[in-house]
């Protein structure tokens, strides 16, 4: 059992990454072929950081 709590900070975020979650697992990339979780993935990282690095492993995105 997790006895830990969840700092209210990261409790107010709760049902937007329930969200982002569904919608990541609704876009599966199986194949190194679908482009539509990077794109998407991209777009997310744009409105929240510094940089985005797109490309990696053919279809990778990480934001910093």
């Amino acid at each position: 059992m997790n006895t830990m709590a969840i700092p209210a900070g990261i409790a107010e975020l709760e049902d937007e990454m329930i969200v982002l979650r569904r919608r990541i697992h609704a876009l599966p990339e199986l194949a190194y072929e679908e482009f539509a979780p990077a794109i998407w993935s991209r777009s997310v990282c744009r409105n929240g950081v510094k940089r985005v690095r797109c490309g990696l492993g053919q279809t990778g995105v990480v934001g910093d």
